[in-house]
């Protein structure tokens, strides 16, 4: 698993360098459908992603959102590796630095680990099944290999960033900018205790929260494998609870239909707590994509 885990730091950090010096050229966006929008950003973080682990795993396979393959193929592979090369496209594409590489590694639909990286503002995850949670923000530029090596001489020991106690004690939630400005809240809105921000990638915002910059991240849009898979890995590692919105159960990977119905995540007494006040409505506020 070590191996595996290096190796996927190393993919993650290159394709985060593709991605830093397309964001800073006049890039073309193309359309693969209505809303979704596709950059040579995506395209080359997925071929940096998918170069390591087909040199280094032969035995394992890549879901990527850019290279989805046949659930056919799939289903005969017991080592999966999920990839999102750029969750958050929409705020790639309108210069929001809040969107993050995505890769998390699940055996038997069980996620092992997830590797999150904002390439904008350097900032690395990851952690999983008996893999403490680190956080780091690296030197800019710094070389990929290098960075990993040393990591692991030091043995990679637990690094949070823990948030700074709050004068308020209300409940702060981080949900997407574009479900919060659609409104798609607005029935908790009345609710004084609870604190809305809205912030970009799903991903980045799983990160964010293993990190403790919140209490609670929820979403009432549809998510595929590949946004949240490694943030999955990564909360999972924290005994932290996540659950898919639609049917109160935990998130399995590499599933013939990839997509599930809303999402939320926290510490298990919080989720619980939340659940136990607004189960109903969050349901019934669920939407599915346009």
């Amino acid at each position: 698993m070590k191996e595996k885990l290096k190796v996927g730091i190393i993919a993650v950090l290159e394709a985060g360098k593709k991605i830093v010096a397309i964001y800073e050229t006049d890039f073309q966006v193309k359309m693969k459908a209505e809303n979704d929008p596709v950059t040579l950003a995506d395209m080359e973080a997925h071929y940096a992603v998918k170069s390591a682990i087909s040199q280094n795993f032969q035995s394992d396979i890549l879901l990527s959102e850019e290279d989805i393959p046949t659930w056919e193929e799939r289903s005969t592979y017991n080592n999966v590796w999920i990839l999102d090369p750029l969750d958050g496209t929409r705020d790639f594409v309108d210069k929001n630095p809040e969107f993050a590489v995505s890769l998390g590694y699940v055996e038997n639909g069980v996620p092992k680990f997830g590797i999150l990286f904002n390439p904008i503002s350097n900032e690395l995850f990851f952690g999983g099944e008996s893999i403490p949670f680190y956080y780091d923000k690296l030197v800019f530029d710094q070389d990929p290999n290098s960075y990993v090596e040393s990591l692991f001489k030091e043995s990679a020991v637990e690094n949070i960033q823990t948030r700074i106690e709050k004068s308020s004690p209300s409940l702060k939630i981080y949900v997407s900018k574009k479900e919060y400005k659609e409104g798609l809240f607005q029935f908790l809105e009345t609710d004084t205790n609870i604190e809305f921000l809205g912030i970009g990638s799903i991903a980045y915002k799983l990160g964010l929260l293993a990190r403790n910059d919140c209490d609670l991240v929820i979403s009432l849009m549809p998510k595929n494998e590949w946004d949240i898979c490694a943030g999955i890995a990564i909360l999972s590692g924290k005994k932290m609870t996540y659950l898919d919105l639609e049917n109160l159960e935990p998130h399995t990977f590499n599933n013939e239909n990839t997509k599930s119905f809303g999402f939320i995540g926290g510490n298990t007494a919080t989720v619980d707590s939340f659940l136990f006040k607004y189960k109903n409505e969050l349901q019934s506020n669920l939407k599915d994509w346009l």
